[in-house]
């Protein structure tokens, strides 16, 4: 439910989804971030993460599972941007407490151009 609300840019029920008392870290290519629940939806993801103005086209794949303690929660975004379509992937690993994330950790790839191909390993 998180990623489908993150995609859809329902801020109100992400906000739902997150305990008030919400421990969150994230970080992305050039930034850590640490924020409250309400500072998560408006200073990191509208403000900076996904802009109003970014069009967030589809959540192209979403795959949750248990790892220990936590939920593991990928998923992979298909952003529209003047410069043409880009992916992002977040893998995010949360724990729970009265039906609410309480615990969040997410790592963001950042934006990336879909004709890129990835160098060979």
């Amino acid at each position: 439910m998180f990623a489908r609300a993150l995609a859809s840019k329902d801020w109100s029920t992400l906000r739902s989804l997150l305990h008030d008392d919400l421990d969150f870290r994230g970080m992305t290519p050039r930034q850590v971030w640490e924020a409250s629940a309400d500072e998560l939806i408006t200073d990191v993801l509208r403000a900076h993460w996904f802009e109003d103005d970014e069009v967030i086209e589809e959540l192209v794949e979403c795959e949750v599972r248990p790892v220990g303690d936590c939920i593991n929660l990928r998923y992979l975004l298909r952003m529209l941007y003047k410069e043409g379509p880009h992916l992002i992937e977040q893998q995010a690993y949360y724990r729970a407490e009265d039906g609410r994330i309480k615990w969040l950790r997410v790592m963001c790839s950042g934006s990336m151009p879909i004709e890129a191909t990835p160098a060979e390993g």
